[in-house]
């Protein structure tokens, strides 16, 4: 029978691993910052213009529904 000759798996040394832990972080982190920041202008542009708590909610089940 013919063997395959398997090759070994190519594993990460910890320091490569730690860099890409830490950038993986740094872009959930800038994701949920952003999400952070649109959830907050919303928020601000309602309540500076008076709309009621029907209206927050409206534009809360929005933003929910784009992600």
């Amino acid at each position: 029978m013919n063997q395959v000759q398997r090759q070994p798996k190519p594993y990460l040394d910890s320091e490569h691993y730690r860099q890409m832990l830490v950038r993986d972080g740094e872009r959930r982190f800038q994701e949920w910052h952003t999400a952070f920041l649109e959830h907050q202008k919303t928020f601000r542009n309602a309540t500076q213009e008076g709309v009621g708590k029907a209206s927050l909610r409206d534009a809360a089940s929005q933003d929910n529904h784009q992600v």
